[in-house]
């Protein structure tokens, strides 16, 4: 607020809850310790020291003070914030370029190894793990219209066996079921979220109707939800329900962020219980809680975020692929 004088303390007519000090353009509010300025630039409101971003994994506040901690098979480093897998086995990066599916050691660039070629246009991809060194891979190729599995062990992918081959049309997102043994996938031709188990039999369609253009889908087992996105001009949203079909609801708009429109790629933190999605339109990343709220925007406008695809996170990074950039980054 601009007051018109050079002998009036401005902050004699403010309306800050706590603390205020006079400028030249006006006078700004502050507040004590532990506390932090509302959106209104007035009222103050208790901080949460666990708000997004405190911990890597879990946070505990005490009083004022936060500490992380780390779900079993992690330990905290010495930052006290970063927790990091325990497994003696480096981590690594499953991906397919539409024509092959690849593995390469998350930490080592330029180590990429085919595990498949000659696939027509491969472009989900998920697993499940059966026990050190050994994952079964489920992936969708939208130009055959069939869904298929292999074992993989080390580097090696073998059993490769087709588990849907008819009813499917364009299988965009699919997603396994580690606790129930089922593979949901989302087709965006028959704009419905089908599930099968491992073998392909006990098919059923979960949800259909109201749908226009889905394109991804995640799961959290442990909670029994299931998010897909759909791409619908006029309400591009990300919606959630039971993975048995109930409860369904819109959990966010999409064009409620500056510009957004293309939802693509979407996936779970499961320890934080948020979703994080790319949003190819806008060229940005975004993060919600499980509900919808505390929207947060992770990234925007970088050289690297040209047309991103998919999306997934480990430890404390979100990784994405870009189909203009030919590659896969992190943050």
């Amino acid at each position: 607020k601009k007051i018109p004088t050079s002998n009036f303390s401005l902050c004699s007519v403010s309306t800050c809850e706590h603390l205020c000090y006079d400028r030249p353009s006006g006078y700004i509010c502050s507040c004590k310790p532990g506390y932090i300025l509302a959106e209104d630039g007035h009222r103050c409101i208790k901080e949460d020291p666990c708000k997004f971003g405190s911990c890597s994994q879990h946070c505990k506040a005490q009083g004022t003070s936060r500490y992380c901690h780390c779900d079993p098979d992690f330990e905290l480093l010495e930052d006290k914030f970063t927790c990091r897998s325990i497994d003696s086995d480096p981590p690594r990066i499953i991906y397919t370029n539409r024509h092959e599916i690849r593995i390469s050691n998350l930490y080592s660039r330029g180590s990429s190894v085919p595990l498949i070629s000659h696939l027509r246009n491969s472009i989900a991809i998920d697993y499940y793990y059966e026990g050190p060194g050994e994952l079964w891979l489920f992936w969708t190729d939208i130009a055959a219209d069939i869904i298929y599995k292999g074992k993989l062990k080390g580097q090696i992918l073998t059993n490769i066996t087709l588990i849907v081959s008819y009813g499917i049309w364009t299988a965009e997102g699919l997603a396994v079921d580690w606790f129930a043994k089922n593979v949901y996938w989302v087709d965006s031709w028959l704009d419905q979220i089908e599930v099968s188990n491992f073998n392909g039999t006990a098919r059923m369609t979960v949800l259909r109707g109201s749908m226009k253009n889905l394109r991804a889908l995640t799961l959290d087992p442990s909670k029994g939800l299931m998010f897909w996105t759909d791409w619908e001009e006029t309400n591009p949203r990300i919606e959630r329900a039971t993975m048995a079909g109930n409860d369904r609801k819109i959990v966010f708009r999409v064009l409620e962020v500056t510009s957004g429109g293309w939802p693509n790629g979407l996936t779970c933190d499961y320890f934080a219980e948020r979703l994080y999605w790319i949003d190819a339109k806008s060229d940005s990343i975004h993060t919600i809680k499980y509900d919808g709220t505390d929207h947060r925007e992770i990234i925007r406008d970088s050289s690297r975020l040209a047309h991103p695809f998919a999306i997934t996170v480990f430890e404390n990074n979100v990784y994405w692929s870009d189909w203009r950039v030919t590659a896969i980054i992190r943050v």
